[in-house]
């Protein structure tokens, strides 16, 4: 399966991430990845605090895709709050993982509210498509 993008011409794919992974060693490779492919939003790199958190909203809106990096099996508020806005608007949003063989891409189909009892900073769960199968990153 190939991912695709609403914008042909210069794809803009946000990366959705915690603050607990701004300034990471693996935020860099991410954004050096996709970067390869994509015009990156980066949050912390690219916009910064902002007064309101509802501006990251709207910037979500003016992107293609959102790939989003999860900690631990779950999503934290803000993330969380994104990507809901993101499957709203009918943005494709992609879990991306660190594996062996590099990184993999999966569809995310829905998010789920679902705080994590033991941290208390984990506020929701990705349920993705295809039976947790990776899809080939692609723009056509």
């Amino acid at each position: 399966m190939l991912i695709s993008v609403r914008n042909n011409d210069q794809p803009r794919v946000f990366f959705a991430h915690s603050t607990h992974s701004f300034g990471t060693e693996l935020e860099a490779r991410i954004v050096q990845f996709l970067g390869k492919q994509f015009s990156v939003i980066c949050p912390n790199r690219d916009i910064g605090r902002l007064k309101n958190w509802k501006g990251f909203l709207q910037i979500i809106g003016w992107a293609d895709a959102v790939v989003v990096l999860e900690q631990e099996g779950f999503i934290t508020m803000g993330v969380y709050s994104q990507l809901l806005h993101a499957l709203k608007l009918g943005i494709p949003v992609w879990c991306i993982r660190s594996l062996p063989e590099g990184f993999a891409f999966f569809q995310v189909e829905r998010i789920e509210y679902q705080p994590n009892r033991t941290n208390r900073n984990y506020y929701g769960k990705l349920i993705l498509k295809l039976n947790d199968s990776p899809v080939q990153p692609s723009i056509h």
